[in-house]
């Protein structure tokens, strides 16, 4: 299980890395030891999280962008809590509001 904040910092990774950025000044290596110093965690730990939330965006979304969904008539609340193991973050499309 991983803290919250390295969650959130191999997050951050796997974003920037999903933007394929030409020339970044910041590549994968130099942006994973940034995020490790900032966060007080092993750089190693860090890069398995990353590949962890990468591997679950791939199984679990799909290659292509379907159509928004609409929100449901009566929202649900959301159980409140920060799942510390990658593999219980559920992932769902955000639904979108009805236009008015």
């Amino acid at each position: 299980m991983y803290p919250p904040s390295m969650i959130a910092s191999a997050s951050v990774g796997a974003a920037v890395r999903g933007l394929r950025l030409p020339d970044s000044a910041l590549d994968s290596d130099a942006l994973m030891e940034l995020l490790a110093r900032v966060t007080g965690s092993d750089v190693d730990c860090l890069r398995s999280c990353l590949e962890q939330i990468e591997d679950a965006l791939k199984q679990h979304l799909p290659p292509a962008a379907p159509p928004e969904p609409r929100c449901p008539s009566s929202p649900q609340p959301s159980p409140a809590g920060t799942p510390t193991d990658v593999r219980d973050v559920r992932l769902t499309p955000p639904c979108l509001a009805p236009a008015p």
